[in-house]
């Protein structure tokens, strides 16, 4: 299976190791989103980026032109970053462990999302021939064949417009809905995957802080903790 490795997980500890699980194996190395010319998903993306998030999730190289997925290629793997949310009984939401290693990694394997920031990346004028202008999601994720290959806890991971900084809508909804992570990388590349006609083998690697009630990660120095 082919693997999408997003900007902010490029630097993490043990993203190799675990782009190669998910992948299964195998000597091809995962898609680094950067290399296509993709640096930031935390903003709105350009539609040159756009053109690029779906070559890189096709599999495409330099100089190919853009085509249709083959009907046969079903699924694409996705490793990105985001950040626990509080809970109240003080444990951390989506501890995992990466198989062979003996340092707890928090993997989230995502069955769903929820787009807090009400945008999408497709917008401006559609190529029909690609996919919907309009996706349907409902489906799409593939949380068990992450887990088949990452130990991983499975979740609905909220979309939001920055993971170091929760917006006062961001913080309420997701203490009211109980998601386990947040993050800022996982729903534009969805939403492009699901209008190719993919479905999604999603992996968020927690980062260290946790989100608090404040919508700021714990120890942030904005926070004074």
């Amino acid at each position: 299976m082919r693997v999408v490795v997003s900007p902010g997980a490029i630097e993490a500890a043990g993203v190799t190791g675990l782009a190669r699980q998910l992948a299964g194996g195998g000597s091809v190395p995962p898609i680094e989103l950067p290399a296509w010319g993709v640096r930031d998903l935390g903003r709105r993306l350009s539609a040159a980026e756009v053109h690029s998030l779906r070559k890189a999730l096709l599999g495409l190289g330099p100089g190919k032109e853009l085509v249709p997925r083959d009907p046969d290629d079903q699924v694409v793997g996705y490793v990105c970053v985001g950040r626990s949310v509080f809970d109240h009984a003080g444990g951390r939401a989506g501890a995992g462990t990466l198989r062979g290693s003996a340092t707890p990694t928090p993997v989230v394997a995502v069955t769903d999302h929820a787009n807090l920031t009400w945008q999408s990346p497709l917008r401006g004028p559609n190529d029909d021939s690609l996919g919907p202008r309009f996706t349907v999601t409902a489906g799409m994720y593939a949380p068990e064949l992450v887990s088949s290959r990452i130990t991983a806890v499975q979740g609905e991971v909220a979309g939001v417009y920055d993971t170091r900084s929760l917006s006062g809508f961001e913080t309420r909804i997701c203490a009211q809905s109980g998601f386990p992570a947040v993050s800022s990388e996982l729903v534009p590349v969805a939403l492009i995957a699901a209008h190719l006609g993919f479905r999604l083998a999603a992996a968020v690697l927690l980062l260290d802080e946790m989100i608090d009630e404040g919508g700021r990660p714990q120890g942030d120095a904005t926070t004074g903790g």
